[in-house]
C-alpha cells in the first residue's frame, strides 16, 4: 500500500500478507503449471490498485493484449490468506462459472468444506464478470491476521502459518486443472 500515517514510528505498509504472501503463491503456480503442460493457454496475470478501485484488472479489461472471447474463465485468489490447517473456503462464482460445484466436490472430497457464493464487486474478478468472462474468487473462510492488512503491522513474522499458504495454493491448482 506504500506509506501511510505513521504507528509507533513506522509509516511503510509492506504488504506481506496483502499481498506479498499472495504473488509468491501465483508465482510458484505459474511454475508448477509449465509443467503441467495444459491444454490451452494459460495467463497469470498481477493487478494492482485493487484498493484504490480495481484499478489494474479494469485497465486489463479495457485495454485488454489478447482478445476478451479467448479468456475460458478467470480464477481470483487475492482473498487474504488462511492461517495453518485451513479446511473451510468460498467459492464466489458468477453463473457462468460452469466447473465451480465440480470443483467444490473435488475439494470436498479432500476434506475441506465449501461454501458456494455468488460473486460480489470486491475484488479483481468483479471486472471480467461484468465484461461476461467466467470468474471465480477463491478464499479461505478464516484469514490470518486480517487485523494487520492494509497496516504497518502487515509485515513478516516469523510464526506465520506458511501451511495454510500451501493449502490454498493448492486449492487453486485444483480450480485451473477442472478448467482442464
Amino acid at each position: 500500500m506504500g506509506f501511510g500515517e505513521p504507528e509507533e514510528g513506522d509509516a511503510i505498509w509492506n504488504g506481506f500478507i496483502d499481498n506479498a504472501s499472495g504473488t509468491a503463491v501465483v508465482l510458484e503456480l505459474a511454475r508448477i503449471w509449465e509443467s503441467v503442460r495444459p491444454a490451452h493457454p494459460v495467463l497469470f496475470l498481477f493487478t494492482s490498485a485493487e484498493e484504490q478501485g480495481l484499478l489494474g484488472a479494469n485497465w486489463f479489461v479495457h485495454r485488454p493484449p489478447v482478445k476478451l472471447d479467448r479468456i475460458k474463465a478467470v480464477i481470483n485468489i487475492d482473498g487474504g490468506f488462511p492461517p495453518g490447517d485451513i479446511r473451510s473456503w468460498n467459492l464466489a462464482a458468477s453463473p457462468s462459472f460452469r466447473s465451480a460445484q465440480k470443483t467444490a466436490s473435488r475439494m470436498e472430497k479432500n476434506g475441506h468444506e465449501v461454501m458456494l457464493r455468488p460473486l460480489s464487486p470486491d475484488s479483481d474478478h468483479w471486472p471480467f464478470h461484468k465484461a461476461g468472462i467466467p470468474a471465480l474468487f477463491l478464499y479461505p473462510s478464516r484469514q490470518a491476521d486480517s487485523d494487520h492488512i492494509h497496516t504497518p503491522d502487515d509485515e513478516w513474522q516469523d510464526d506465520f502459518p506458511f501451511e495454510g499458504l500451501r493449502l490454498y495454493a493448492e486449492m487453486a491448482l485444483l480450480l485451473g486443472q477442472s478448467l482442464q
